[in-house]
This record gives C-alpha cells, sequence and structure tokens, in this order.
C-alpha cells in the first residue's frame, strides 16, 4: 500500500520485454544463472551461518559494552516495528514534508473520479473536494508535501497517503 510504480516506465519496459525475443532469452538465462549461484540452499544456508554468526557477536559486543542498560531495557516484538521506519532506506523518495510533487499528464480530478469506480482503486475513496484542491494547487506547478498539506486541511500523514495514494494511480509523481 505504500509503494507506487512509474508507470509510463513500466509501460516502456514491458512493451520492450514483449517485442523483444532475444532480450527475452537474455534475460531467461541470466535469471536462471543468478537462481542457481545466488538462491540455491547451500548458498543461502552459508549465508545464514555468516549472519548468525555476526549477529552473535554484535549482541555479545553490545551486552558486555552496556549490560545495565539491556537488563533494564523493554522487550518488544519485531512483528510490532512500525514498517514506515524499518524499510525507511528502500524508497527511492518519501513523501516528507519537503518532497515535491507535480501533476502527470492524466493527472486531474476528473481522471481520479474515473478511477476511483475501477475495482483496483475502489476501496481508495478520497474525499472529492480533497483532490480538487490538491490538483488546483498542482496546476499552478509542482508542490512541497507541506504546501499540499495546507490545501488538503489533512495532517501531514493523510496527505502523504492521499498523495501515495494518487501516485499509484499514475496521476502524480514525487520529484
Amino acid at each position: 500500500m505504500a509503494v507506487s510504480v512509474d508507470m509510463p516506465m513500466l509501460v516502456e519496459r514491458l512493451t520492450a520485454l514483449v517485442s523483444d525475443g532475444a532480450l527475452r532469452r537474455r534475460m531467461g538465462e541470466t535469471g536462471r544463472r543468478r537462481a542457481r549461484e545466488d538462491y540455491d540452499w547451500s548458498h543461502i544456508y552459508r549465508r545464514y551461518q555468516a549472519l548468525w554468526d555476526e549477529l552473535s557477536a554484535i549482541r555479545v559486543r553490545e551486552y558486555e559494552g552496556n549490560r545495565a542498560y539491556w537488563d533494564r531495557a523493554p522487550r518488544s516484538a519485531p512483528g510490532h516495528r512500525d514498517p514506515f521506519e524499518v524499510f525507511a532506506g528502500f524508497p527511492t523518495r518519501t513523501l516528507g514534508p519537503r518532497a515535491r510533487v507535480e501533476r502527470t499528464e492524466t493527472g486531474s480530478a476528473e481522471a481520479y473520479v474515473a478511477l476511483e469506480s475501477d475495482v483496483l482503486f475502489s476501496h481508495w475513496k478520497i474525499a472529492p473536494p480533497i483532490v480538487e484542491a490538491l490538483f488546483q494547487r498542482l496546476a499552478a506547478g509542482p508542490a512541497t508535501m507541506t504546501e499540499l498539506q495546507a490545501v488538503s486541511t489533512l495532517d501531514m500523514a493523510l496527505t502523504a497517503e492521499v498523495v501515495g495514494r494518487l501516485a499509484k494511480m499514475n496521476l502524480v509523481r514525487p520529484l
């Protein structure tokens, strides 16, 4: 839900793949070779063993250096971590307050209304006044998330969610 795809690039790359048999064969061979070299269980297990050894050494070193802290530190399950914190280093761009966004060639409030009835996007109902306000602001040119938040009347987290959804629909794009 928090990832969007550059639709024009996806279409370009899929078109190249569909129309070029030699490219498909090269990619297939490369994929098979990589699967054998990187994903064969014997390779994976050796990497797991190295990781376990590394993590064990880190735990011992950290505990020995900070026993008092670690003895009283709260314990929590790894499954309860915030995914935006865990994966913060993964995206090319994030939608923080200074991030800049622009309309795509097809981006408009009307295009949103047409897409929201699509089964893929039907669960993403965004209030029309918010969408209209965002596109009115973007009609003047690229805007920061702070500027978009000001016209959306939402807090920054919800504005980022709305802009992220519009990016998934290829109606806006982060710069």
